[in-house]
């Protein structure tokens, strides 16, 4: 049997991540280039990726090295040139696939840039009630008669878990937040409708140091709250990364450098990269 780049990572590290809870997301031989034939980037060289019920992941490494094509090609949003994705067992296999339906059904996307996420126009209320139409309209289900109360309890729900007072935000627009209170808008608007898998790409590069400690916390308390929940984290922020992630994955010039359990691996790197990554990080 062919073992997996990722096997072969963490078997290099010690002792890997083998048990654990189920898989929900798993990625084999993902290849990506962009550009034309006279100026092809390869992206990514034939990874294979895991993401476990329950378990952050997170995915680190410098810039251009294939962190946010890697999830975005897992998460659905891109395609890959060759390799497969999963989901909970099940072939993604194309946009209109009943597992890529699936898989859009049970998670929730965090984008690096809120304001760009959030339509200006909306309030907050609104932006993460969208979050419960656009489920049921993609689960088949109508809202029913108190349906209405039902959202409003929803959304005010989900302002709560991210730190915020559903009185004063769920009636303020975009442009009346700083960056951090409208990323934990995004937040919740993900949550909202209580993925199974949650993927945040660096969702704190937009903001500032007190923004980023109440995204922290804002994620921490989601994983006490949803801990069946996987989470999928594309972070340069080791700080962020060691309070969150149960383990990290190392991504170098589109390859998987090392994986491991975060502690052990920020604490004891085995390949010449990943301790320059760790030595040249503010954390």
């Amino acid at each position: 049997m062919r073992e997996t780049n990722e096997q072969t990572a963490t078997r290099k590290r010690g002792p890997a991540e083998a048990s654990g809870g189920t898989v929900l997301l798993a990625a084999r031989g993902i290849c990506k280039s962009f550009g034309t034939r006279a100026h092809r980037v390869q992206a990514l060289r034939d990874v294979d990726m895991d993401v476990r019920e329950g378990e952050c992941v997170a995915v680190i490494g410098g810039s251009g090295s294939g962190k946010t094509t890697l999830t975005r090609i897992m998460f659905g949003l891109d395609t890959a040139d060759a390799g497969t994705v999963r989901y909970r067992g099940g072939l993604l296999a194309g946009p209109r696939s009943a597992v890529m339906r699936q898989l859009r059904l049970e998670s929730g996307i965090v984008f690096q840039n809120p304001f760009t996420s959030l339509d200006p126009r909306w309030s907050a209320g609104r932006s993460i009630a969208e979050g419960l139409v656009v489920h049921a309209a993609r689960s088949g289900r109508r809202h029913s008669a108190g349906g209405g109360e039902a959202i409003d309890a929803a959304v005010r729900g989900a302002l709560a878990m991210v730190g915020l007072d559903p009185d004063e935000f769920i009636g303020r627009y975009p442009v009346d937040m700083s960056g951090g209170q409208a990323q934990r808008v995004a937040i919740a608007r993900a949550m909202v409708a209580q993925p199974r898998i949650m993927l945040a790409d660096e969702p704190m590069s937009a903001v500032d140091v007190s923004g980023r400690v109440q995204i922290l916390d804002a994620l921490t308390e989601i994983r006490r709250r949803q801990p069946h929940m996987a989470m999928v984290i594309v972070s340069h922020d080791l700080g962020v990364v060691q309070q969150l992630a149960d383990r990290i994955v190392v991504l170098h010039d589109g390859r998987i450098e090392e994986t491991g359990a975060t502690g052990d691996l920020l604490a004891n790197p085995q390949s010449a990269y990943t301790k320059q990554l760790i030595a040249a990080a503010a954390w």
